[in-house]
């Protein structure tokens, strides 16, 4: 893909998304209202099970990347490194 059909493929992404998962990044906010507009579609990514490695083909970015914004999204929802991310996305 080349850099131009990132950012439509995103925003197709987030309109699905958000039709069908309407209220969750308002929910997300509410858990952590410090969650970046890149961190929220992250967490879109990571709760329909999308790996690291996709995450990171479809927006562009490296793994190292991704696995620094997971840390990241961790922190501010202040979870615990025995807590699964993935899991405790699908509970919200």
């Amino acid at each position: 893909l080349t850099k131009r059909k990132h950012p439509k493929m995103l925003e197709e992404f987030e309109k699905r998304f958000t039709g069908v998962h309407e209220d969750y990044y308002t929910k997300l906010l509410d858990l952590a209202p410090d969650l970046s507009p890149n961190e929220l579609r992250i967490c879109a990514f990571i709760r329909l099970n999308i790996t690291t490695k996709d995450i990171a083909s479809i927006t562009g970015k490296s793994t190292g990347t991704i696995e620094n914004i997971r840390i990241s999204i961790r922190k501010k929802l202040n979870l615990d490194t025995g807590t699964n991310l993935q899991r405790h996305l699908l509970t919200i």
